[in-house]
């Protein structure tokens, strides 16, 4: 299965460019040597930026791909794209897509990948912890780099302490499960009601935090107003929220008085912003967590990051490993016209890449502005893959085939290797 030499793709070699799009995954491969598959892929980079620029070459080349401070193909695809003068990149991720754009805009930073407190600091000094829309007992093995597993030892002294823990989710789940947590389970994709109700709830029983919300936030008395029904004549009280996430009134009541009562901390899940308006429960959670006024007291508060990576084990204090850049150092700026000087990317959402191949000049909304999507002639897939991290895998094929030229550095024969046109080997 490995990619032993340079490969082209049949009709691809023996039109010596783009030729014949549509039997791309389908048709077989040539042996070629270095200097072919070399002089191939750089003719369809320089070429199509020389006539179209930055917009032409697709070089994004996903996180999840690979690893390493020198040969992460990423980096490496990233500084050879930018020594020719720009390509488009993409913003935020399939992790937490909506999260990284609505955070800098309430915490002042993204927040989703910051540093997480430690299971120890939560055991310390929590009383309650919510597990909402999140699974680490099973999540915490996944990590884009090997994973060291000592977020487990983190969870076992929390079982061990008996702190009172609850599960949100739309399941009973394996962490809710170790646990024996208390279950408070809603339909798929209605927190954002369950915690509005929530809110209500702390504000009009004088169980919220007052002198938090006045020294530290700006916007309550519009929030206020919402939940209370003023600005739209619906009060989102315990009622209202219970028929749409199915929780009882009563259940709710009594899920944000304990909070309210004992030191809490909620964990929230990734999966909550995958969804239709994903920006929302992650918005209403700190909204919630800020009447509640743990936030910012040790192990309190919320944290976006104790799902991944075994993180919260411990505080890391090696130094952190330099590695490749993708900044072209200053001594070469006066060779050549150095177009990387004034490379200018073009940035488009993780998740519209496809669209993009799709409908190339669409203009959508993100982030408060109106883009427009690129019109990609060549891709330069250096790792990752576009077919194990988009949704409806047939239509990216379909997509796919449009391209003039899919070049692929790659150890093995990858569902994106197979779909290419020139396929580069690399070491693992």
């Amino acid at each position: 299965n490995r990619v032993l030499y340079p490969m082209v793709r049949k009709s691809y070699l023996k039109a010596k460019g783009a030729a014949k799009s549509e039997l791309r995954g389908k048709e077989e491969f040539v042996r070629v040597s270095w200097d072919v598959a070399l002089d191939l892929a750089a003719k369809a980079l320089k070429e199509n930026f020389d006539k179209y620029g930055a917009e032409a070459i697709y070089g994004e080349c996903y996180w999840w791909g690979g690893s390493g401070k020198i040969g992460w193909g990423r980096t490496v695809a990233h500084r050879m794209l930018k020594i020719l003068g720009g390509y488009v990149e993409e913003s935020g991720d399939y992790s937490t897509g909506a999260g990284l754009v609505i955070m800098p805009h309430v915490l002042g930073s993204s927040a989703v990948y910051d540093a997480p407190t430690t299971w120890k600091a939560i055991v310390k000094n929590a009383k309650n912890v919510v597990f909402w829309g999140t699974d680490p007992a099973v999540t915490n093995q996944i990590s884009s780099i090997p994973p060291t597993h000592d977020g487990y030892i983190g969870m076992q002294e929390l079982k061990k302490s008996g702190i009172k823990t609850y599960s949100v989710n739309v399941m009973r789940n394996d962490t809710a499960r170790y646990f024996g947590s208390e279950d408070i389970i809603v339909r798929p994709n209605t927190d954002t009601a369950l915690i509005i109700g929530m809110c209500h709830y702390l504000f009009t029983n004088n169980l919220y935090d007052e002198e938090f919300i006045k020294k530290y936030t700006v916007g309550f008395n519009k929030f206020k107003a919402y939940f209370l029904g003023e600005s739209d004549k619906i009060v989102k009280d315990a009622a209202w929220a219970s028929k749409i996430c199915g929780l009882s009134e009563e259940a709710i009541a009594k899920f944000a008085t304990a909070l309210a009562k004992e030191p809490s901390t909620i964990l929230i899940g990734r999966g909550l912003q995958r969804a239709d308006h994903g920006e929302q429960p992650f918005w209403a959670l700190v909204a919630l967590n800020a009447m509640l006024g743990y936030i910012g007291k040790e192990g309190l508060g919320f944290e976006f990051s104790l799902g991944y990576d075994s993180a919260g084990a411990t505080n890391k204090v090696a130094p952190i490993l330099k590695g490749l850049s993708t900044r072209i150092d200053e001594k070469y700026e006066n060779t050549g016209s150095a177009p990387w000087k004034s490379a200018k990317n073009i940035t488009i959402p993780s998740s519209r890449s496809i669209e993009a191949l799709e409908h190339p000049g669409k203009e959508i909304n993100y982030d408060g502005t109106k883009i427009k999507l690129p019109h990609m002639r060549v891709a330069y897939m250096a790792c990752g893959s576009m077919f194990t991290r988009h949704q409806d895998v047939n239509n990216i094929v379909k997509q796919w085939r449009k391209l003039d030229t899919v070049i692929t550095a790659e150890p093995y024969w990858t569902s994106t290797a197979r779909l290419s046109d020139i396929v580069l080997p690399v070491a693992v």
